[in-house]
């Protein structure tokens, strides 16, 4: 958003950029192509981010598989489907009044 505002202004204007807790006057033509290199390497960490993410789920599902381990609370299909099928063949043809 930023940079589609200051590519409409002329380049020899004034403009701020906070560089950690530094205000620094600038021209825009000065600031333009270092807030597009930004936004550059923030979408390639993003997406380095996102493979290492995905690499390391990847791994701790290997990971569970291997061991057999499963977490506390986690559903498991076989366990869930045996008890369905007892709980409703002991309840079916008994009448309660």
């Amino acid at each position: 958003m930023v940079i589609k505002v200051l590519q409409s202004v002329e380049p020899t204007r004034k403009c701020m950029r906070m560089i950690d807790n530094v205000l620094i006057e600038r021209q825009v033509k000065d600031i333009l192509p270092a807030l597009e290199d930004s936004v550059k390497k923030m979408s390639e960490c993003i997406e380095t981010l996102s493979k290492q993410f995905e690499e390391k789920g990847r791994e701790l599902q290997r990971y569970k598989a291997e061991h057999k381990i499963r977490i506390a609370g986690e559903k498991d299909s076989t366990a869930s489907e045996k008890k369905d099928n007892i709980s409703s063949s002991s309840t079916s043809g008994v009448l309660v009044s």
